[in-house]
């Protein structure tokens, strides 16, 4: 009987070992699953907010986008503008160039009337 309990308390230290490693093996696997946890709760909240900040950027792109179209929209209205006003001065220009030939006409001929009247005056003179 005392070999059957040798044997048997053989068997039992040897299940006990057996279990013992099951359990270290075990704590180990907890352990890493644990901080396997804690990392993935990290990244969540960084995941959470990296999207918040995604967010935010894209109400600000929304924003900056609306003015841009906006600013486009007055730049087109003002190349119009100043071609239209390139338009007139060039007119002007013109306008002003043919008034300034018509003056100068108008001087010469003036000064040919006045030859004339001298002429014609020193002609009454003579008669």
């Amino acid at each position: 009987m005392a070999i059957t309990m040798d044997s048997n308390n053989v068997l039992c230290a040897s299940q006990i070992e057996k279990l013992k490693a099951k359990l270290r093996a075990m704590e180990r696997k907890r352990k890493e699953d644990y901080e396997k946890l804690t990392d993935i709760k990290s990244e969540v909240k960084d995941k959470l907010k990296l999207e918040n900040i995604v967010q935010k950027l894209q109400g600000k792109m929304t924003n900056m986008s609306q003015e841009l179209n906006k600013s486009r929209d007055q730049l087109k209205l003002l190349e119009n503008e100043k071609r239209i006003l390139s338009d007139r001065q060039d007119l002007h220009d013109e306008e002003l160039e043919n008034m300034t030939l018509d003056r100068e006409l108008a001087e010469s001929r003036l000064e040919e009337l006045n030859l004339d009247i001298k002429t014609l005056q020193n002609k009454m003179e003579e008669l």
